[in-house]
């Protein structure tokens, strides 16, 4: 008995730090706002990383490595020799060996997952929905507050969130995260419908663009045969009536609110529509234009990269962390195309394997993320869930999709 509960004891540890691991930069702004005297993200670091030493010493954990693991471990080592020998001609002197040093944040993302014993798919659903989605609320509260002009007199926020206001875009893929498990786990559809509102909220228009993408690539056979099947029960009518009586309810008495906590976040998405008016469309088309135009500028570009970091000083000036918005032309342009073909095998070989459909969607998800906004040390949460691609935990509260 005793041995039975050490175990359960110790998989929900390791599940509720997986947690605290991938929402770790995510929830990194709470910490920043309250102005706490840690660092949250080395803290969490910190411990995953005497978790893999305790795993390793005690052997708590069997781990057992296959020829698709074993292989890639071995691409992931020579991307990251690649990058290492990079750093001898990059003209970066100070970035390129930050940048460097920051992809083994990535490495330790890729290796947690070989010592996960089993992931608790309703405990991970819990802690995103009572924990990240109040949080969230919390920003967009908070931001509407700042920017509200009571808060020059009041103080209603304090000046501190000026410095995480940027940070929409980590509590966005948080709340797609809790989108996709509420789908795989079949959970209440208010909290799906919750989260697009909120969404639309933290104005985070990537995110919610790609959850709709993910989901469509995952559902449309099952989203084809309901249309075509649809028909109009008694439920469905009683919801309707319930529901054309008391939005418009709610929408009249709280409209005011409902349009603060909104208005901020529908904003960035109504831009889209504003063809050439956009600033952040118009600066990822600049800097996109730019990286494909000097990758051709000469053979050695081409092949080798111009070296880790380079992409700031070269295309800003400033030896700092810049990059196109495009993961492959940001390994293109600073790696050059030895180093992007084994990259992309790292990236999508993993689709090949005969895995759970739910980690192939997360990578889905967060590969079309990289596209548009990631770069080579942000890439987290990409990481994360293709090591749990790769190395397969068990899965607890599986449901059958």
């Amino acid at each position: 008995m005793f041995k039975i509960a050490k175990t359960i004891k110790y998989t929900t540890f390791q599940n509720v730090l997986l947690w605290l691991f991938i929402t770790s930069g995510i929830i990194k702004p709470f910490f920043s706002y309250l102005n706490a005297p840690f660092d949250w993200t080395f803290l969490i670091f910190a411990i995953v990383a005497l978790d893999i030493v305790y795993c390793s010493v005690t052997r708590v954990q069997q781990i057992r490595l296959n020829k698709e693991k074993l292989f890639m471990i071995a691409i992931l080592f020579i991307l990251y020799l690649l990058i290492v020998i990079s750093l001898i001609y990059s003209p970066s002197k100070s970035f390129s060996f930050e940048k460097s040093f920051l992809f083994s944040i990535n490495v330790l993302f890729f290796i947690y997952p070989l010592f996960i014993k089993e992931w608790n798919l309703n405990l991970q659903y819990n802690l995103f929905l009572f924990i990240l989605l109040p949080l969230t609320v919390w920003f967009i509260v908070a931001k509407t507050l700042y920017f509200s002009p009571l808060n020059s007199s009041y103080r209603l926020v304090s000046i501190r969130f000026y410095d995480i206001r940027k940070f929409y875009l980590g509590f966005g893929m948080g709340l797609c995260i809790l989108a996709i498990l509420q789908v795989y786990l079949k959970k209440s559809y208010l909290v799906g419908f919750f989260s697009i509102v909120v969404l639309l909220g933290l104005g985070a228009r990537g995110a919610l663009i790609f959850l709709m993408i993910t989901l469509l690539v995952w559902k449309w056979k099952s989203l084809l045969v309901k249309i075509m099947d649809f028909r109009i029960k008694p439920k469905i009518l009683r919801n309707l009536a319930i529901a054309s009586t008391v939005l418009p309810i709610i929408l009249i008495t709280q409209y005011e609110k409902i349009y603060s906590f909104l208005y901020l976040g529908i904003i960035r998405f109504t831009s889209l529509f504003q063809i050439g008016e956009d600033k952040s469309v118009l600066g990822r088309v600049e800097r996109i234009t730019f990286t494909i135009d000097y990758i051709f500028n000469s053979l050695s570009t081409f092949l080798f990269g111009n070296g880790i970091g380079s992409f700031g000083i070269i295309y800003s000036g400033q030896d700092k962390r810049e990059y196109p918005h495009n993961i492959f032309l940001e390994v293109f342009f600073e790696l050059g195309i030895f180093f992007l073909l084994l990259f992309l095998i790292f990236l999508f070989l993993p689709f090949f394997y005969k895995r759970r459909i739910l980690f192939k969607l997360f990578v889905f998800y967060f590969l079309l993320n990289a596209l548009k906004s990631g770069d080579l040390v942000g890439l987290w949460l990409l990481f994360i869930f293709i090591g749990l691609l790769v190395f397969n935990p068990k899965i607890k509260d599986e449901v059958t999709s």
